[in-house]
């Protein structure tokens, strides 16, 4: 931790999530820096927004009952995957 500890992050996150209001828990200075699309054959598939990130060092191995452990549901019944996981 001490080789991050006091330097700017990158943070790419995909719009809207980046807009998540988990953010306003975590103390980070935010500045945008650009927007990208993702695009296949043609079509915007995705936007990502690239943020640099200053006064805050990140828990890299959050404790499970941090909000910052979970992760975005990509498929399947959301009730079903959480009663597994528990």
């Amino acid at each position: 931790m001490d080789r991050i500890k006091g330097h700017s992050g990158l943070y790419v996150g995909r719009e809207p999530d980046n807009r998540s209001a988990l953010w306003n828990l975590i103390p980070a200075k935010r500045e945008q820096l650009e927007r990208v699309d993702r695009v296949w054959r043609g079509g915007v598939m995705d936007t990502y927004s690239l943020e640099k990130l200053d006064g805050w060092t990140p828990e890299l191995n959050p404790p499970a009952d941090s909000p910052l452990f979970r992760w975005r549901v990509l498929a399947g019944d959301v009730g079903m995957s959480r009663a597994i996981l528990s």
